[in-house]
């Protein structure tokens, strides 16, 4: 995966450090997992099964 830079406060760059610290992974670790559940949250649909409902003709008067 490409070198992604980022500029982080220090208070970011802290918490990211805990936030690694607690998950037990390297701060490099955590923030690619951190990115990757993003992009799939954002662009990936979930895959659930499909609700077929059936379309009734229109009822037109006589």
């Amino acid at each position: 995966m490409p070198d992604i830079t980022v500029a982080l406060t220090d208070d970011q760059r802290r918490e990211l450090e805990a936030a690694a610290r607690e998950a037990g992974v390297t701060v490099d670790e955590y923030a690619a997992m951190a990115v990757s559940q993003a992009v799939e949250t954002r662009y990936v649909l979930p895959s659930t099964a499909g609700v077929v409902v059936p379309m009734k003709g229109l009822k037109r008067p006589k």
